[in-house]
C-alpha cells in the first residue's frame, strides 16, 4: 500500500530470468548471480536499475553491488553502466559509493 509520489510500489518475486518483465528495479540475490548473463540479456538496455550482492558483479554490468569491505557493508556503483541506461543517481548516493 506504500507509494512513491502517487505511484504504488509493487514487489514481485521472480523465479527465473524468463519471468522478468518491465520493472524499475531488479534485485538479483547471491544465489541467482550465476544467471547474470541471461538476466542482463533479458533487461537489455531498459532503464532498469540492477542491484546485486556478489563480488565482481559491477564489473559484469550490475549498477549497484553490495559487498563487505573491511568487515562492513558497502556498495559499488558502476557509473558507466548507469549512464549507458540513462539512469540518474543522486549526488548523495554517489558520495557513499565505491565507484567502479
Amino acid at each position: 500500500k506504500k507509494k512513491v509520489g502517487d505511484r504504488p510500489i509493487k514487489v514481485t518475486q521472480i523465479n527465473s530470468p524468463a519471468e522478468i518483465k518491465k520493472c524499475h528495479i531488479l534485485f538479483v540475490s547471491l544465489g541467482n548471480a550465476a544467471q547474470w548473463t541471461e538476466i542482463a540479456a533479458k533487461i537489455n538496455n531498459a532503464p532498469t536499475l540492477t542491484i546485486t550482492e556478489e563480488p565482481g558483479m559491477c564489473q559484469k554490468g550490475s549498477h549497484i553491488n553490495f559487498i563487505m569491505k573491511e568487515g562492513k557493508s558497502a556498495f559499488e556503483l558502476n557509473r558507466d553502466q548507469v549512464a549507458k541506461q540513462n539512469l540518474k543517481i543522486s549526488n548523495q548516493l554517489l558520495s557513499m559509493a565505491i565507484l567502479i
